[in-house]
């Protein structure tokens, strides 16, 4: 009981991007037509493709059923014309990402852009909010603190236990507060 079992959500919702719901429905519609809209012109490229398994389909299917019909050049060869075309460009596409990977390799190969920031010293922290390091050494080690800013933001007092609130008389409200927070303590 209380264990993650065989219903745990984060088997149950294996989706990457889960907020689709949450987002406006004028962006999702948006999103939508840009898809379509680039689809179109993908298949729009590679129409050459589809034009050449056509023939190609046609040319066998004549050969098949031994029709005489004359071609300048076989369809075959004009669509391994095109599917080379493809090829040339996957190749330079391809030495191109590669040849990248390989500058940024040597570019940024030995440096490790992703290390810690160093912490932060008491005396640091105390010059920044104008007080002693050794009160700063002291909150660090509190269970609780309060810090109390001024209307600019600076720091006007800290405390490492929270303020008593003492209840005005004939105050219901600051009466129950009181007793929360006594509850608390």
């Amino acid at each position: 009981m209380g264990q993650p079992g065989q219903g745990d959500k984060a088997i149950r919702n294996s989706l990457i991007i889960d907020a689709a719901r949450s987002r406006p429905t004028w962006l999702r519609a948006r999103d939508w037509v840009l898809s379509a809209l680039m689809w179109a012109i993908y298949l729009y490229l590679i129409r050459e493709v589809f034009i050449e398994l056509y023939l190609l389909a046609e040319d066998a299917f004549d050969w098949a059923s031994q029709s005489t019909r004359p071609h300048a050049e076989p369809t075959a060869f004009r669509f391994a014309y095109t599917l080379g075309i493809y090829a040339i460009v996957v190749v330079l596409n391809g030495t191109i990402l590669i040849g990248w990977a390989v500058y940024n390799q040597l570019r940024f190969g030995g440096v490790d852009s992703r290390k810690a920031t160093a912490a932060v010293e008491p005396a640091e922290l105390g010059r920044f909010y104008g007080v002693a390091a050794d009160q700063v050494i002291e909150w660090q080690k509190a269970r609780s603190l309060v810090m109390i800013h001024d209307a600019d933001g600076k720091l006007v007092a800290g405390a490492t236990k929270p303020p008593t609130i003492v209840p005005v008389p004939g105050a219901a409200e600051s009466e129950k507060l009181a007793g929360i927070m006594a509850a608390g303590n």
